[in-house]
């Protein structure tokens, strides 16, 4: 059902900036005359946006094609696939910027950059060597792993370079019993309807030797795994506390109408009152921010009668919980703070493309030296749908 309406919802977005250049286009025609400059500039931004939404379209198409398959798989031999309805944990695509993948991410750019000439190693013309980052259909949380980034468990959504979503800021329950004949009462909502725009994260690698790309085997890969560490620490940065301007994603912890929880005696009590915080406005207390001090503090907690340590209690060190609630430790965090996520009032927004990672000697005077660096880059942007859905909390004495 997800996919038919997200498709349903791509089909209708790229018709309508179809209609869009259509428009442009048949108005010039009919007057017999060329397309000025801002109409030129308008008919592009609309090519750009039904490119980019085709794309997303053909992506979800094959999505649903998959997600047919393993049903009808999954008939043939007597099983029913997990729903909607079976888990409560998060779905949807999340960056592949940890562990494995990461690793896995590298080899295949280091591959794509990577020849022979005469049996030897060799590097391959710029402008090979771009390879997306995977997107992984599971939350480390759904496989029961321990989440190492807010990235890991944040869903993604593929989409345009400019895109528009609902906000809920607040929410106002009136459901009644109603006599037969009498006036119903009226819910309230408060959406807002919110504009977005991808913002490009990227950075550079400084100019290295290309002999010693050719000579050293995996320093290459060592490279792009810097540049995806560097690029993931902002991006962490920028989902936490971006400003939200024209230089800046917008931040989870900087929106307006989120909830706030201050230091309640200790680090036990205030994350416990965070979910209490959570689950009082409706949300589901889905992923707890803490910095890796603040985690350790948690670890080493010990109960004020027999000094034994927490880890029977609310503490789950082996599987990283707090009060039965996953905990992903992030180095982003500001001093003495943290944070509670409802993950159904988040996403992460990206193109198409996800990450890239490209090497190029086109740089300067890089080619008359010998020299060749990388560019590690993507367009990102952040979504809140309920602010009530997010607690900041303080996590020590101000």
């Amino acid at each position: 059902m997800a996919s038919s309406i997200r498709i349903a919802r791509l089909k209708s977005q790229a018709a309508e900036a179809s209609k869009g250049m259509t428009s442009i286009a048949t108005k010039a025609a009919d007057e017999d005359r060329a397309l000025t400059d801002e109409e030129r500039t308008e008919f592009d931004k609309y090519k750009t946006q039904a490119e980019d939404l085709v794309k997303s379209l053909n992506v979800a198409t094959e999505d649903a094609a998959i997600i047919s398959a393993a049903n009808s798989l999954a008939k043939a031999v007597g099983t029913t696939p997990a729903g909607p309805d079976d888990e409560e944990a998060p779905k949807g695509k999340h960056l592949g910027l940890t562990g494995k993948s990461v690793k896995s991410f590298a080899r295949k750019v280091a591959g794509t950059m990577q020849g022979e000439r005469n049996g030897e190693k060799a590097l391959l013309p710029s402008g090979q060597s771009a390879v997306a980052t995977p997107l992984l259909s599971e939350s480390p949380i759904v496989l029961e792993q321990v989440p190492t980034s807010i990235l890991d468990v944040l869903n993604l959504r593929q989409t345009g370079p400019q895109f528009e979503y609902l906000r809920q800021n607040a929410r106002d329950m009136n459901a009644a019993v109603v006599a037969p004949g009498a006036l119903k009462p009226t819910s309230t909502m408060s959406l807002e309807r919110i504009e977005g725009k991808l913002k490009v994260v990227a950075h550079l690698s400084e100019p290295m030797h290309e002999y010693w790309l050719k000579d050293a085997a995996n320093l290459n890969q060592f490279v792009e795994l810097e540049l995806l560490y560097g690029l993931r620490l902002e991006l962490e940065r920028q989902v936490l506390y971006g400003a939200g301007n024209a230089t800046e994603l917008k931040g989870i912890l900087t929106t307006s109408g989120i909830q706030a929880q201050v230091f309640a005696t200790d680090l036990l009590t205030t994350t416990r009152k965070s979910i209490t915080k959570m689950e009082k406005s409706g949300h589901t207390a889905g992923i707890f921010i803490l910095s890796p001090d603040d985690w350790e503090s948690l670890e080493l907690a010990r109960t004020d009668t027999a000094g034994s340590l927490e880890l029977g209690g609310p503490v789950d060190r082996a599987a990283q919980k707090l009060w039965g609630v996953p905990v992903v430790t992030s180095n982003q965090l500001a001093v003495k703070a943290g944070a509670l996520l409802d993950l159904a009032s988040v996403d992460v927004a990206t193109d198409t493309q996800g990450i890239e990672t490209r090497w190029s000697e086109a740089v300067g005077d890089d080619f008359q030296r010998n020299q060749i660096r990388a560019r590690c880059e993507g367009r990102f942007e952040t979504e809140v749908y309920q602010p009530l859905g997010i607690v900041k909390m303080a996590t020590a004495a101000a």
